[in-house]
């Protein structure tokens, strides 16, 4: 009879060897995971890779990993992180947000530069409410009400006196994360993204109905 520990083994590898193959997600979650150290603490919000990661993120150390859960708090995570750098200011805290999600609490830049809360924040952008959209493409057959008007994020940071990178591309996001970590300021990170596929985990979506001929 196998025990717990081996079952759980088994499912692990089982969830792991399906992960690849959803893409971009899993390329950009393994090249953010490659550019921390193992004491970060990752912070993510209710976005494309923040919910990849709470199936694949590999946690090193304790007291590393903040999440809402399944309670879906769209926008948490950037005041989140703020407190999680100001309570372990010698660990390095980045948060991972979507361009919805972080203007939500955008204005809260302003406290990070004027208390030297010197976390990185990541914002994916697609100019959407990205997964909001993609389930109305699937289960309704449109989406409507997700496209946003987003300043220029970079530019909007550096306007309150953070510094600033945009990546080019997602899969190398990694390395100005790092670079961002060394840095030792508030830093936004801005990765701009497309449409991104269903993840595996999520299960079964609900299908459009379709139209009467």
């Amino acid at each position: 009879r196998p025990s717990q520990v081996d079952k759980i083994a088994d499912v692990k590898k089982t969830v792991f060897d399906s992960a690849p193959g959803t893409q971009p997600q899993w390329d950009i979650l393994q090249s953010l995971q490659a550019g921390v150290p193992d004491d970060t603490i990752l912070i993510p919000d209710s976005t494309q890779i923040g919910y990849y990661s709470m199936a694949f993120w590999k946690i090193a150390s304790q007291n590393s990993y903040i999440g809402s859960g399944y309670s879906g708090n769209l926008g948490f995570a950037f005041p989140t992180g703020l407190g999680a750098k100001v309570a372990q200011p010698d660990r390095p805290v980045v948060v991972v947000a979507g361009d919805g999600g972080f203007m939500y609490n955008v204005s809260e830049m302003a406290t990070a530069v004027q208390h030297d809360i010197n976390l990185v924040t990541v914002v994916f952008n697609d100019n959407a409410f990205g997964n909001v959209g993609r389930d109305l493409d699937i289960g309704w057959g449109g989406a409507y009400g997700t496209e946003l008007h987003n300043p220029d994020f970079p530019r909007l940071a550096r306007s309150f006196g953070m510094e600033a990178i945009q990546v080019k591309d997602p899969t190398k996001v990694g390395d100005s994360i790092a670079d961002a970590i060394q840095m030792n300021k508030p830093v936004l990170v801005e990765v701009p993204v497309g449409p991104m596929p269903v993840p595996g985990f999520f299960g079964q979506r609900p299908q459009a109905p379709k139209k009467p001929e």
